[in-house]
């Protein structure tokens, strides 16, 4: 009789048992599958010339909903200008870099968007800004290029008949290198002058160029350049010459 009673009551008992141990894994997520709603700040209204690369940094931040990865996209843009986003898609908050290149655009305004969007309608948001693009700098330099007769006069070396060569400095706009300056036979002696179109002057800025300290301004055109400067070595060697260039 004891034996039929433990058969009867260990169905039971194992019942009882798996019931007791199913506990919920956490607290129901009240965001689930609501659309995430979000935020972007650092958009800017954006300048840049013809052919150029600059950087809009920004930061999509998260406000509610569903955490998932929200998108980045950027229409409307001029002809000749194209974009990149770093990253494109991520899960907020993160942060990106639009990065827009100019070549040979169109000067002008546009309107331009930004969307960020993730798995839902409803999760779309829309931000525009103006991006102009202005005219290339003329480089002034290049039309003072050449050869050039120099005449004048140096407090020490007295009269200056010699011949002087310019050149264009890569990659600045409006700098030029004024080689043979002083003997009119070395390229070791040289200095780097900044011209301003506007009107028409030359700053030499202070600089050492082969154990040579220069400094000094002047003013030109297109076939003349007027210009004083010294030149020393810290020792025995220190002049100031005013000197005519005249373009060969």
């Amino acid at each position: 009789m004891k034996k039929y009673f433990f058969y009867i009551l260990l169905p039971f008992a194992f019942a009882a048992c798996k019931k007791g141990t199913y506990t919920p894994n956490g607290s129901p997520n009240p965001k689930y599958n609501v659309p995430i709603q979000t935020t972007v700040t650092g958009i800017k209204d954006m300048s840049m010339k013809q052919s150029d690369a600059v950087e809009m940094p920004i930061k999509i931040d998260y406000i509610s909903g569903t955490k998932e990865p929200v998108s980045i996209t950027i229409t409307n843009l001029p002809d000749s200008v194209f974009v990149s986003i770093i990253p494109q898609l991520d899960t907020p908050n993160y942060s990106s870099v639009v990065r827009f290149v100019s070549m040979k655009a169109d000067t002008g305004t546009t309107t331009v968007t930004l969307t960020t969007a993730a798995s839902k309608a409803a999760s779309t948001k829309q931000y525009n800004f103006q991006l102009t693009i202005l005219p290339n700098p003329v480089n002034h330099a290049l039309s003072l290029v050449g050869n050039y007769n120099a005449d004048g006069a140096c407090v020490i070396t007295g009269a200056i008949n010699n011949t002087v060569s310019i050149s264009a400095v890569p990659g600045y706009i409006n700098r030029i290198k004024v080689e043979k300056i002083w003997t009119g036979t070395s390229n070791g002696y040289y200095f780097y002058a900044d011209l301003n179109p506007t009107n028409k002057t030359i700053f030499i800025p202070s600089q050492t160029n082969n154990g040579f300290l220069y400094s000094g301004n002047g003013t030109y055109n297109d076939s003349e350049l007027n210009i004083t400067y010294t030149l020393s070595d810290g020792n025995l060697v220190y002049d100031n010459c005013t000197s005519v260039l005249t373009k060969k």
